[in-house]
């Protein structure tokens, strides 16, 4: 899933693209990579993830992927547990300086 953001500062405008393996219900690894309007890899001091399943009330469960060490804008979160499938709500928080942070919304069917 991919998700634009515009932090509003310099070099704030991106996509944070977001892989959730194996996109069930349960365990899943989330991979999340931040990148400019050119596709090349934005270097981000913080990225917050969170899912929300309005039908159940549930969430939102939040997430914080660790920096791949060596990676420039790529983050990995290995235990993600998501409780039940549906139309999850996903919150993606990108800061790109210590004023410049942006929260941006995305539904993904978790199955």
């Amino acid at each position: 899933m991919k998700i634009p953001f515009d932090t509003g500062g310099p070099r704030g405008k991106g996509t944070a693209e977001l892989e959730l393996d194996p996109g069930t219900s349960g365990e899943n690894t989330l991979e999340l990579r931040t990148t400019d309007p050119a596709g090349r890899p934005v270097e981000a001091p913080e990225v917050k993830v969170s899912f929300t399943l309005p039908a159940k009330d549930l969430g939102p469960l939040s997430v914080t992927p660790e920096p791949v060490r060596g990676e420039k804008g790529r983050w990995k979160a290995p235990d993600v547990r998501l409780p039940l499938p549906g139309k999850w709500k996903v919150a993606v928080t990108v800061r790109t300086s210590d004023i410049d942070q942006v929260t941006a919304y995305k539904t993904a069917t978790i199955g």
